[in-house]
């Protein structure tokens, strides 16, 4: 049963530090999450390390209605929660750390008042042309029309 159990551990490595991970985040993880929020989401390279159970990320971004992105970050480092997030089989991802370098938010305000955020927008919702709002993180600057 140890036996068994070294082997899974170092498949599981050997997993998370191959191209086949990057891939599998790709067709699946992001794939399910841009249906999901009905917006692109995109990284330039992803990497994992079993411990602890950390996902990193470099240029990520998710595409708004508009031409800015709603978020884009130069890296993104996920630190996961072992146990819960096994509990639920991987349905949810349970964080202890999300750590955001380089980041931008661009925050879309459509002509109801409404913002253009991630969530099941109707096909009505996304022929609206929207205003903008911008925040960076480091820069602690806020501009924008709204």
């Amino acid at each position: 049963m140890a036996i068994a159990l070294l082997v899974l551990v170092i498949l599981l490595a050997a997993f998370l530090a191959s191209p086949l991970f990057e891939r599998v985040l790709r067709t699946r993880v992001l794939a399910a999450a841009s249906e999901r929020f009905e917006r692109s989401l995109t990284l330039r390279k992803a990497r994992a390390s079993l411990v602890p159970l950390v996902v990193r990320v470099e240029d990520f971004t998710l595409q708004g209605l508009g031409d800015d992105p709603i978020l884009r970050a130069d890296r993104i480092a996920l630190r996961v929660r072992v146990w819960p997030t096994l509990r639920t089989l991987g349905r949810t991802i349970a964080l202890a750390v999300a750590r955001v370098e380089g980041g931008e938010a661009n925050l879309m305000r459509l002509p109801d008042g409404s913002w253009d955020l991630p969530t099941r927008a109707s096909a009505e919702r996304r022929s609206r042309t929207p205003s903008w709002a911008a925040a960076r993180c480091g820069s602690r600057t806020v501009a924008g029309t709204t």
